[in-house]
């Protein structure tokens, strides 16, 4: 703490070598202490750096709520590691300007833990471009359980004419 930003570098590096969850644990909590000015430094890592160290990262920006100016996560949301993608999403989501652009993307994703994110996100208000995509995945019978069920309450709260029929279908195909 008494370093501050001149610790950023040293932790950055110990956070890319160290193999037990608790020192991880313990190195993030001293980086998210030092705060979004670090965020440049971190996010300067993550071109070429290992998964669970790109993982980290973006969930310190997530956590200061604020992006380093230039850095997107964009491309840390599509492709690679389920992890990464996760915490890219997030942070895709909690911003405005590309929240229903990552959740119908995350829609298509492979991981059910995304796809549960952006269900969960849609809950909340669905794009009317990522609706085609919530009906799909209830209608899905090979889906996951517990993400069909998701889709069907997303559905339930739009209340449009469109996803009222859909509800109707599935209901009636019992």
């Amino acid at each position: 703490a008494r370093l501050g930003a001149e610790a950023v570098e040293p932790l950055l590096d110990a956070l890319e070598r160290s193999t037990g969850r608790s020192s991880r644990a313990a190195i993030m909590k001293h980086l998210f202490k030092l705060g979004p000015e670090s965020a440049a430094a971190a996010a300067a890592r993550l071109p070429g750096a290992p998964w669970y160290l790109q993982r980290n990262v973006l969930v310190l920006i997530g956590q200061w709520h604020a992006w380093p100016e230039g850095f997107s996560p964009v491309p840390y949301a599509t492709g690679g590691d389920a992890r990464v993608r996760r915490e890219a999403l997030k942070l895709l989501i909690a911003s405005p300007e590309h929240r229903s652009a990552a959740i119908t993307s995350a829609l298509r994703d492979a991981d059910n833990g995304i796809v549960m994110l952006a269900l969960g996100a849609a809950a909340e208000a669905c794009p009317a471009e990522a609706l085609p995509l919530v009906e799909e995945i209830a209608s899905t019978p090979g889906r996951d359980s517990a993400v069909r069920v998701q889709a069907v309450r997303v559905l339930a709260r739009t209340g449009s004419p469109e996803t009222v029929r859909t509800l109707v279908g599935l209901v009636q195909a019992r």
